[in-house]
């Protein structure tokens, strides 16, 4: 286990001692928030650090004040990158599955595990345990796992019925926040990848235009998409605190014009509902020219779609 072969399977990276005034006699039975953030492997550990306290992205006036509270919840820090701190070269380690850990005839409980984004705005990705969890070391060591899945590539879907008359034309209009790959009826829509390619977001959008006339039939009609991160979220660069310049989600906009022979027109937009989504499907990761992609079967979920807020960050407004 680990990321050099030297690292033991029973020997921690490193241990830390706790400091008296975070954990003392008076509280060491009390609720206490354990807190790690990890940027190219650098790790730093905080406990009952404020909600936002070790937020990466803290500026301006509060630099100052959450340098001074993170300096008083900090008990250490630990490189986990065997190839060093430098930023020309894949980082180690990433999110793969979590684990508690007790040493035998101890136990300890656990709440709310989540992972978040280290960048503003630090929304979460994934909840391992949002309820209380107990590891119980019996007559030897507890050690247990857990995948922190189901924030995979989202996937949207929805249906639609086009009348038995004759189509003239369909144009189907498309963008994205991240990057898109859509779907009339099975069949992909264009030959083109990373659309709808990187520009300055809060400046300029591109959208894409395809003749879809032969992707229709009569009845009913399915739409899908595929979003990843693309340059709108995600990491962009080799450094490891330059993540989601633009946003922390993905997000579709779409319209398909459908133009009948007598001169009626039809239009399906990415309205909700009744369009569904689903974040279990494909998991995507990529680094420069590498990638790696797999997919869970049939254990896709589908749920109703949400409508994400257009937000932006301070000092780049945005423009209509």
């Amino acid at each position: 286990m680990g990321y050099h072969p030297d690292d033991k399977q029973d020997t921690p990276f490193k241990s830390f001692p706790v400091p008296q005034h975070l954990i003392n006699k008076d509280n060491q039975y009390a609720r206490h928030t354990i807190s790690l953030t990890s940027e190219l492997g650098f790790t730093k550990f905080y406990i009952n650090s404020a909600k936002g306290e070790i937020n990466h992205a803290q500026a301006g006036s509060n630099q100052a004040k959450a340098g001074a509270d993170n300096a008083k919840s900090e008990i250490g820090s630990v490189n986990l990158n065997p190839l060093g701190q430098g930023g020309d070269f894949i980082a180690f380690p990433v999110v793969g599955d979590l684990g508690f850990a007790v040493p035998a005839g101890q136990a300890a409980s656990f709440s709310k595990v989540e992972i978040a984004n280290l960048r503003s705005p630090a929304h979460v990705i994934a909840t391992v345990k949002d309820k209380d969890y107990r590891v119980v070391g019996d007559a030897s060591a507890a050690f247990e796992t857990f995948t922190p899945k189901g924030n995979s590539a989202p996937m949207l879907r929805t249906v639609f019925t086009s009348s038995g008359a004759a189509v003239a034309k369909a144009r189907l209009y498309v963008t994205a926040r991240g990057i898109y790959e859509i779907y009339l009826n099975g069949k992909r829509v264009g030959d083109d990848y990373f659309n709808p390619g990187i520009t300055q977001y809060n400046k300029t959008h591109l959208y894409q235009t395809f003749d879809v006339t032969d992707y229709l039939h009569s009845g009913t009609n399915a739409l899908g998409a595929l979003l990843a991160e693309g340059w709108w979220s995600g990491g962009s660069t080799f450094m490891g605190g330059y993540w989601n310049f633009f946003g922390d989600r993905q997000s579709l906009l779409a319209k398909l014009v459908i133009t009948y022979a007598d001169g009626q027109e039809k239009v399906i937009v990415t309205d909700l509902p009744p369009g569904s989504t689903s974040t279990t499907g494909l998991w995507l990761m990529a680094v420069s020219s590498r990638a790696k992609c797999t997919t869970p079967g049939k254990n896709r979920r589908w749920k109703v779609g949400v409508r994400p807020p257009i937000t932006h960050r301070a000092g780049n407004p945005l423009r209509k």
